[in-house]
């Protein structure tokens, strides 16, 4: 018996088509689709949210948010500034919600390089003699 060889497939061309476990579902259920998207629509129509949830996933394409080219606000822009900016109408509440991430961000790094200069002049100030 031959020993595959490292890096080389021992079935190069691949599985056939169709001859996968989802592919083998698809077939089974092919017959009875009309009448299984039938009894969905009919479980969505009598409240079912499950139901109408899979139907409009699977039918309807996602609501992408609505996006704006994002204002100038400056270069010192409070928190206050975008929520006025999102109640205006200015941003949209993902843009908003972004602005505000950069700030923390922003915040963060100010706040670990001013605790990085205090450590550095606290170990030389214990460094140098009295």
């Amino acid at each position: 018996m031959a020993k595959f060889q490292p890096g080389q497939s021992g079935n190069p061309r691949g599985p056939r088509p169709g001859s996968g476990p989802v592919q083998k579902l698809r077939k089974a259920i092919e017959k009875d689709l009309p009448d299984i998207i039938q009894a969905m629509s009919e479980a969505a129509k009598q409240g079912d949210p499950s139901a109408a949830r899979l139907l409009m996933d699977k039918v309807l394409p996602n609501i992408k948010p609505e996006t704006r080219p994002l204002p100038v606000m400056g270069t010192a822009v409070e928190p206050q500034a975008i929520v006025d900016a999102l109640t205006a109408g200015v941003l949209t509440s993902e843009q908003a919600r972004e602005v505000m991430a950069l700030l923390a961000d922003r915040a963060k790094i100010s706040e670990a390089v001013e605790n990085a200069e205090r450590l550095a002049r606290i170990e030389a100030m214990l460094k140098s003699p009295v």
